[in-house]
């Protein structure tokens, strides 16, 4: 994309008018073809089309667009501050767009955002486009546990040889310890260990005149790796022992500064690289080379062992990145893609994904099982310079900028870190992901807390040497013991005025408590009128309410008998009436009768109409005569009834006359004597008004005296927190200053220790004369008394082989008889196997001569049997003949051994007696020389046991310094 050329600011301006308005006047989602591509045909296609795709990529279609560049994709659906399109035209990433123009307006960018936010539809009628997050992403559950060993805290690292700076300087590199909460900082040509709770120095690990370029804890917490060196001139890596500060060993020869190296987890190598574009595996413990990796065609600018040992990443300044098998270094991946230099590496925790920073400002995530690039965003304009991964995946980097940030494990921004660094070049979480660590080449290290982010300190990196340091402590300890001291007086002088306010509050209160007293003797007299007062109004009431009751049901009485009355004159009227109707409805009856009688007299048939007619008058007037007798019946058993009704209301009423009457009286009685009680209430009341009055008095004194007391009882309590801060801030700077003591004092230890070495060393050539005098003496000894038991057992070993020699002379000659008889009976058996032979030779001539012989063939085959056997006999007893001579021969050699031994023994017995001559003459030049070694031992070992002494009791002032900076710190 490109700036509008000078022709078309006619077209610039139309646009910017269009622009103003509104771009969407409903609600329906942005689209390609509708909302975007006008904007880009306008702004973008002149440098991204299919003719001319600048960086690969092309603008003019949907696909075009969701396909990408040459850096991969440039959206992503749903998510516009992760697209690249979006940060680069909005100018949160670079190279910014439109090249050299200002950014485009806000309601251009707010279609860009919404058409990627809401799914990057191609048309209105499209349907939004999602990413499935890769199953990669996710990360592998790791088991996350201390070593056994992983837990460090040193408290014997060297202090006294701080290198100050005017200023505090870049630092290039960092690195958190993976189980305990600390860090180590490259610094001017050393190293610095802080305790990241207390953000206390614990230690300087000096690196002379070779600058640090990197920085490694190893995974167990036990070893700190610095690999660096001297530009142009040399590089290595030294290994240090975390506790104790000790280098262990220094690996690699390299004629120019390392840039990169790593430790595995094993602990069996370092890999190292730098400008010699060679990774060099060196075995740490002879420092021996493994391997050399010379894949890389430029300087090697990044390593990073795998957390399971298994992988090993390098990178270089060209943008390559390589996988290699640790064990074997054999290649693994390639991962290619990254068009600049990669100077960040970093491992997720379960070895499953590489993270790469590229100079083109974007982290990309990489599969380990084949190699896929996963995902790829752009964190930092200008490039990134530094990438870690937590424990639970969420990435922070740093770059060009002077913003770190955090991301999710699949790259999505959580939160942002704005440091004071111009950028930020190393980054790093703390063991328990919590907080982070930040710094650039402002030399400036920040610890953050990240949920929420706040920066909760700076480590200190511009630093002063021990003895300033302490005396700082110093004059901070004297001022803080002079303000323990006032606060103590101050305290002292509380605690003397309290027991003076405590009377005084003792005495209103007792005051108050007898004005209590009264007035409750008052209360009681004005509640117990009170009391009477409401039992008669209360009896008043009850007695008006039963007026007002009695009132009523005579009301009721009186109403319900005027009722009856009227029921009764009622019941009479109709009675009357009903009496009238019935003499009618007789005459009326008897007319009809006699009218019937006359018809029938007259002789009227039974069907005559008139007759029939007179007879149906008669029967209606017989059933209404019926039906006024049931009236008449009824009427004066109403009238009985309402009679009785009358009689008993009348007695109601009279009763109820009588109780009211007798209410009435009760209730004026109660008035009068409730009259007579309201004069006495109001006397009491008079009484009480006063004692009560009294008691607000003696209240009001005792509150006062009580908030003098709680005044001072609260400038104690505040007196005593200020006393408790200051016992603790006190507490807390002897104890720094006992660290800074211990170090001022570690020089005189080692120099201590170098002396007990040397008077030692002195002592051990003394120690070595003394012992070969006193083995040359006791070997003297051995030797005369080896002698003279030699000397001593002469005679009977003599003996012994005389007896030997005169037994085997009579073994030897009885050997010589047996030998004898052996030949004689050899000779014998021979002749008579030659006998034999000469008989069978006949038998075989007869044989032959009479083949038909039976006997003489039987005869043959007996002697052939028996000059078998007796040539088997011969043969038997030749070989015990040998064997007797054999035998024979050895026992004269015997006899010839012992008549030697007998020679040799004479001669010893003449030659010891002159050995031990010479031993006892001997004897005194090395007893001699023994005291002399003793003596000369003795005199030299007076400076060791004094060098032991001092020691001793340094080491003693030593420990307790520690000790009690231990105990301010709570470890």
């Amino acid at each position: 994309m490109r700036s509008l050329p000078r022709t078309f600011r006619a077209t610039a301006a139309i646009l910017a008018v269009w622009s103003a308005r509104p771009l969407q006047a409903d609600d329906a989602p942005r689209a390609y073809q509708e909302d975007l591509r006008p904007l880009l045909v306008n702004r973008c296609l002149s440098c991204h089309n299919p003719n001319q795709t600048r960086g690969g990529l092309d603008l003019s279609s949907h696909a075009a667009v969701l396909a990408g560049g040459s850096g991969g994709a440039v959206v992503q659906p749903g998510d516009s501050g992760g697209s690249r399109l979006y940060q680069l035209v909005s100018h949160a990433a670079e190279p910014h767009m439109p090249p050299g123009g200002p950014r485009i307006p806000d309601a251009e960018l707010q279609v860009f955002r919404e058409w990627i936010d809401q799914g990057c539809r191609e048309n209105r009628g499209s349907a939004a486009l999602t990413v499935a997050p890769d199953p990669a992403l996710q990360m592998r559950p790791v088991e996350s546990f201390t070593p056994a060993d992983g837990q460090v805290f040193p408290i014997g690292l060297p202090l006294d040889r701080i290198r100050s700076t005017r200023s505090a300087g870049a630092v290039h590199t960092l690195a958190a310890h993976p189980w305990s909460p600390l860090a180590v900082l490259a610094g001017d040509r050393q190293l610095l260990v802080y305790d990241l709770p207390t953000r206390e120095l614990l230690g300087v690990l000096p690196l002379e005149d070779r600058r640090a370029e990197v920085v490694r804890v190893s995974h167990s917490g036990r070893l700190v790796l610095v690999g660096g060196g001297v530009a142009g001139r040399s590089g290595q890596v030294d290994l240090y022992a975390l506790e104790s500060g000790q280098r262990l060993t220094s690996l690699g020869e390299e004629y120019d500064s390392v840039l990169a190296a790593d430790i595995d987890a094993t602990q069996r190598w370092v890999a190292l690289g730098g400008p010699g574009r060679i990774v060099r595996i060196v075995r740490i413990s002879d420092g021996g080379l493994v391997t050399e990796i010379r894949k890389h065609t430029d300087w090697i600018t990044a390593l990073a062992y795998s957390p399971d040992g298994i992988l090993l990443a390098s990178a270089d300044r060209n943008g390559g990145v390589q996988v290699w098998e640790a064990e074997t270094a054999a290649a693994f991946h390639t991962l290619g893609g990254h068009p600049s230099t990669v100077g960040a590496l970093a491992w997720r925790p379960d070895s499953d994904v590489l993270a790469t920073g590229c100079a083109d400002g974007r982290v990309r995530l990489w599969n380990m099982h084949d190699g896929r690039q996963l995902q790829a965003f752009s964190a930092h304009g200008g490039g990134v310079l530094s990438i870690a991964i937590a424990r639970d995946g969420r990435i922070l980097t740093g770059g060009h900028e002077s913003i770190a940030r955090l991301w999710t494990p699949d790259g999505k921004p959580l939160q942002q870190l704005p440091t004071t660094a111009a950028l930020v070049s190393a980054v790093a979480f703390t063991s328990d992901g919590s907080q982070a660590l930040t710094t650039g080449f402002r030399g400036q290290v920040e610890l953050w807390q990240l949920d929420p982010v706040e920066r909760i300190a700076v480590l200190p990196h511009h630093l002063s040497q021990p003895t300033e340091r302490q005396a700082a402590l110093a004059e901070e300890i004297t001022a803080a013991a002079a303000r323990l001291t006032a606060l103590r007086a101050a305290r002292q002088s509380g605690e003397t005025n309290r027991p003076a306010l405590a009377a005084a509050v003792a005495t209103a209160g007792a005051r108050h408590q007898q004005a209590e007293a009264a007035a409750a003797e008052a209360a009681r007299d004005a509640d117990s009128l009170a009391q009477r007062q409401g039992q008669l109004q209360a009896d008043l009431d009850t007695a008006r309410a039963e007026v007002d009751r009695q009132t009523a049901a005579r009301d009721t009485a009186r109403a319900a008998l005027a009722t009856w009355q009227e029921a009764l004159a009622a019941a009479i009227a109709e009675d009357i009436r009903a009496g009238d109707a019935l003499e009618q409805a007789t005459r009326d009856l008897a007319a009809c009768g006699a009218r019937v009688r006359e018809l029938v007299s007259a002789g009227a048939a039974a069907d005559d109409p008139v007759l029939a007619e007179a007879r149906c008058v008669y029967d209606e007037h017989s059933g209404h005569l019926l039906r006024l007798y049931e009236q008449v019946g009824q009427s004066a058993q109403q009238a009985a009834v309402a009679t009785q009704a009358l009689e008993a209301a009348r007695q109601q009423a009279s009763t109820l006359e009588e109780a009211l009457a007798t209410a009435t009286g009760r209730t004026d009685a109660l008035q009068t004597e409730l009259q007579t009680l309201a004069g006495s209430i109001s006397a009491r009341s008079a009484g009480v008004a006063e004692a009560t009055e009294a008691v607000r008095v003696a209240q009001e004194a005792l509150a006062q005296r009580q908030a003098e007391l709680a005044q001072a009882d609260a400038e104690g309590a505040t007196l005593a927190g200020q006393l408790r801060e200051a016992t603790d801030s006190l507490d807390q700077l002897r104890g720094r200053h006992a660290k800074w003591e211990a170090a001022a004092l570690r020089p005189r230890l080692m120099a201590l220790e170098q002396s007990l070495r040397d008077a030692r060393a002195a002592l051990a050539p003394l120690d070595q004369a003394v012992s070969a005098a006193a083995a040359a003496l006791a070997e003297n000894a051995r030797q005369r008394a080896n002698l003279q038991a030699e000397l001593e057992a002469l005679p009977a070993k003599q003996a012994e082989l005389a007896d030997q020699l005169a037994t085997a002379t009579t073994a030897l000659e009885q050997a010589a008889t047996e030998i004898a008889q052996l030949e004689a009976d050899l000779s014998a058996r021979i002749a008579r196997r030659d006998q034999t032979d000469a008989s069978l030779q006949h038998l075989r001539e007869a044989a032959e001569a009479e083949p038909g012989n039976e006997h003489l063939a039987a005869a043959r085959t007996q002697a052939t049997a028996l000059l078998a056997a007796l040539s088997a006999d011969c043969d038997a007893a030749a070989a015990r003949l040998a064997e007797r001579q054999t035998a024979r021969g050895e026992q004269a050699a015997a006899r010839q051994e012992l008549l030697a031994l007998g020679a040799r023994l004479t001669r010893r017995a003449a030659e010891i007696p002159e050995a031990l001559a010479a031993l006892d003459a001997a004897r005194p030049a090395l007893v001699a020389a023994r005291d002399e070694a003793r003596a000369a031992r003795e005199s030299a070992e007076e400076p060791a046991l004094l060098a032991e002494a001092d020691l001793a009791e340094c080491q003693e002032t030593y420990d307790t310094l520690l000790a009690r900076w231990l105990e301010q710190t709570g470890r």
